[in-house]
């Protein structure tokens, strides 16, 4: 799968899961259409998969990349090629995301449907606030695996679009990645942590498009640090001509209690800061329901 750590227009993060005999951490990639195409390659690195599941992930981000092209590349078996597009500087066409949340619940063949679905609206990338693969379904107790490889080999088989191109993806973490549910830590989501790094970090594509992920109390508290590096951020970014936010809980829930400690949170601490700096929109998850608002 891919995603990003840092610029999406000269840079691409890939990742992918072995077992642990197969340590090759190397990448091979080339402009797809180029006239002398050449292989280039970047090595990266891998970690065994927590609670000792016999495989390792492995990362190679590579960085110098050229802006809206599409790139070929491979790891270990050179006769197994995906593709990967990278995104524009500028807004000289219409860019497309998707995004949603609470995604692979219990029915496999009801999230690989929505996959090609969402895939035939020929998104640059996608996100997911949270609750991802349903790994951690109750509190305490050890994750579901299994879950998390059916999630992988659906988004690597599905999740491409009409050049052919792997979707990356952008996440932010939500309870059922959580052993603990709310008010956790880190280590009670090995392996969220293990296969997107983050929760709580921003993103710019050029000057059109900014994004702020948010932890919603899972592993960070949303009051205190959280909350002001948030105000940091939408101020540093403010002039970015779309601003979205994506976080797991509802400010405004339309199918649980208004009341809920963490509702109540949101609405104190970040609404007021997304309100202040205009934020255009924000994605929400968590209550298995479509809701959209009038601007507020």
């Amino acid at each position: 799968y891919l995603t990003w750590k840092n610029d999406p227009t000269t840079t691409m993060t890939v990742m992918w899961i072995t077992k642990q005999s197969d340590d090759n951490d190397t990448v091979h990639f080339q402009i797809r259409d180029a006239k002398s195409p050449t292989w280039e390659k970047q090595k990266g690195s891998h970690q065994k998969l927590p609670n000792k599941k016999p495989y390792l992930i492995h990362k190679a981000e590579i960085k110098g990349l050229k802006a809206d092209t599409i790139y070929t590349f491979h790891v270990g078996n050179k006769n197994k090629t995906w593709t990967f597009h990278t995104m524009p500087r500028d807004l000289n066409q219409p860019v497309r995301f998707v995004t949603g949340g609470d995604a692979y619940h219990n029915s496999f063949k009801k999230f690989k449907t929505m996959c090609q679905r969402a895939a035939r609206e020929n998104p640059r990338f996608a996100i997911i606030g949270g609750d991802i693969a349903y790994a951690a379904e109750k509190r305490g107790g050890e994750e579901n695996w299994s879950k998390w490889q059916e999630f992988f080999a659906c988004w690597s088989e599905v999740m491409r679009d009409k050049d052919g191109c792997l979707i990356p993806i952008l996440t932010t973490i939500g309870n059922h990645e959580v052993t603990g549910s709310f008010s956790s830590t880190a280590k009670q989501a090995p392996f969220y942590y293990m296969f997107f790094e983050k929760a709580t970090y921003d993103m710019s594509f050029g000057s059109y498009l900014h994004l702020t992920f948010l932890d919603s109390n899972h592993t960070k508290k949303i009051k205190g640090d959280q909350t002001k590096w948030l105000e940091k951020t939408l101020k540093n970014n403010k002039n970015h001509t779309h601003r979205f936010a994506i976080y797991h809980v509802g400010a405004y829930p339309s199918s649980n209690r208004l009341d809920s400690p963490t509702n109540k949170l949101l609405r104190k601490h970040w609404v007021p800061l997304f309100e202040k700096y205009k934020i255009h929109a924000c994605f929400e998850s968590h209550d298995h329901a479509y809701k959209r608002t009038f601007p507020m």
